[in-house]
């Protein structure tokens, strides 16, 4: 037979969570001041992004805003900023998600954004080379490369292109 608080137990379970859902959305929009322990983790978690948003010719990870924004709501913002380069999360609300389902989706989301600017042929424009600035193996000055169709680069040395029909005054055979 099942104890007589059984029920008040899994309501009170129920509306903790409906509560903690609640509290997450509210901070996540209007939020709190971060304090300096969340600061410091919201600018590890920038760390994180900065590299790849700078890969994919983006300006950079954007800054948190430390007035209004919780870090989960920051990770969420982020993870946002490079959602449309990951094939497996697109259609996915990230707003929406469970918070223990997040870092599943980021490290996801990380992963095919990562592995896009990883190939040296993908550009954000068509006919247009992507900027990859990096440190210095010394961390003393920067190496800058570039990445995209070469063709882009070397179309405007090259002449039109011609075909060989004849040679000599012999018509080409097709075999």
């Amino acid at each position: 037979m099942e104890h007589p608080n059984h029920a008040i137990v899994e309501e009170e379970v129920r509306l903790r969570q409906r509560q903690d859902h609640i509290e997450t959305r509210v901070n996540g929009l209007t939020g709190r001041p971060m304090s300096n322990s969340e600061s410091a983790l919201a600018r590890d978690y920038q760390e994180a992004y900065d590299e790849v948003y700078r890969d994919l010719s983006m300006t950079g990870a954007p800054p948190p805003r430390l007035d209004s924004e919780s870090v989960e709501g920051y990770r969420r913002r982020l993870a946002q900023g490079l959602q449309h380069f990951s094939p497996r999360a697109e259609g996915v609300k990230l707003s929406a998600i469970p918070r223990d389902a997040l870092p599943h989706f980021e490290k996801m989301i990380l992963a095919d954004a990562q592995a896009l600017a990883n190939d040296r042929a993908w550009s954000p424009k068509p006919n247009q080379l992507r900027e990859l600035r990096k440190k210095n193996d010394r961390g003393v000055g920067e190496i800058i490369e570039f990445a995209g169709d070469p063709k882009v680069t070397w179309s405007m040395f090259m002449g039109p292109v011609r075909y060989l029909t004849s040679w000599e005054g012999r018509q080409r055979r097709d075999r």
